[in-house]
């Protein structure tokens, strides 16, 4: 595969993955007329959303530890001091929960898990629908893994070259080869626990 190829998918993903995230923050909203446009920098959900994002990037910038769970929870705190102070008001019709956990119904499990319990009925009435749908998901998840992998194997080489030893010679190959057995054991069993697993990998 061409490098500039390589670099175009690891970007796109990028790119379609922070979309994602501006949309669900309101950062971008939908428009009729432009298809995209900004949200409404007044409310509440926005400013925490901002106000998150660049206390992750500071913490990134000075080298904290666990700066995305710092940042998460800190943003979390954030929004329910401003739940408390009745600027953030719940609206569960439009979306809009109290961020303030419950615990009225305990901390109970489900009763069973619907394990391989499929119904493709509904497939046998929509074919094509049923097609479309599954090569959306193929592709997403495709291009998904080749910009990881690319991202990994890259850190990979750069770490292997910085070692400058025999024990780190291979490292680049070993590590892409973990990130893709991971990557196919997540999708295959529904988690993304390879993430983590491949985290781990890398900073060994």
């Amino acid at each position: 595969m061409p490098a500039n190829l390589k670099y175009a998918i690891t970007g796109g993903v990028g790119l379609f993955i922070t979309f994602i995230g501006l949309q669900g923050a309101g950062i971008i909203v939908a428009s009729p007329s432009t298809l995209v446009d900004l949200g409404d920098f007044s409310s509440p959900q926005l400013v925490l959303a901002i106000a998150g994002t660049v206390l992750v990037a500071v913490l990134y910038r000075f080298n904290v530890k666990d700066y995305i769970l710092i940042g998460i929870l800190a943003t979390w705190a954030m929004g329910m001091i401003a739940e408390s102070c009745g600027w953030y008001t719940v609206d569960p019709e439009a979306g809009v929960y109290s961020l303030f956990p419950s615990l009225s119904a305990g901390l109970a499990l489900p009763a069973a898990l619907h394990f391989l319990t499929f119904d493709f009925s509904w497939v046998a009435d929509h074919v094509i629908h049923f097609c479309f749908i599954t090569f959306s998901f193929l592709y997403v998840d495709l291009f998904d893994t080749v910009g990881g992998s690319n991202r990994y194997c890259i850190q990979g080489r750069y770490a292997g070259r910085r070692r400058q030893s025999a024990k780190g010679k291979g490292s680049a190959s070993r590590r892409c080869l973990r990130y893709r057995c991971r990557r196919s054991a997540g999708n295959f069993y529904g988690n993304q626990l390879y993430r983590i697993q491949c985290g781990r990998c890398q900073r060994r």
